[in-house]
């Protein structure tokens, strides 16, 4: 795709592991926790205070009536590959500016985490839910760098 490669980053990897671990523990699966906060809330906690870090949340679970129920094993590469069929994702995944790049999976919840050192680059805005994230890329015009 014609992008620079990522840097692992131990700390962003803690974070990703942090955020997946939350969502399969309390049984939530989105951008915003139960509490109302986001990646960009944790992420001097793990000494990444200097970056803007955008996030894909992706998991292979069942729902019910009494909330989510993740299987007890994610693919890293298949929810890749799934990411890289929905718009959004795809454009974190790829976006130009990032820096750095970690991909975990703790059970059935998988998490990416791109960060980039723009205070107004991508993942800067407010903390949106998935739905209104996927309510904005269903709308958007393209964006600068998207493939």
């Amino acid at each position: 795709y014609g992008r620079s490669e990522l840097q692992w980053s131990d700390d962003l990897y803690d974070l990703a592991m942090y955020r997946a671990e939350d969502m399969y523990d309390r049984k939530y699966f989105d951008h915003v926790t139960p509490d109302g906060k986001c990646v960009k809330d944790f992420k001097s906690q793990f000494n990444l205070g200097s970056y803007t870090i955008a996030e894909n949340a992706g998991a292979v679970m069942y729902g019910d009536s009494y909330g989510v129920d993740y299987a007890s094993y994610a693919n890293p590469k298949t929810q890749v590959d799934s990411w890289m069929e929905s718009r959004g994702h795809r454009y974190n995944l790829l976006y130009p500016d990032h820096v750095l790049g970690v991909v975990v999976c703790y059970k059935g919840a998988c998490i990416f985490l791109g960060a980039n050192r723009d205070p107004y680059g991508f993942g800067a805005g407010p903390c949106t839910n998935g739905d209104e994230g996927m309510a904005y890329w269903d709308s958007a015009d393209i964006q600068p760098g998207e493939i």
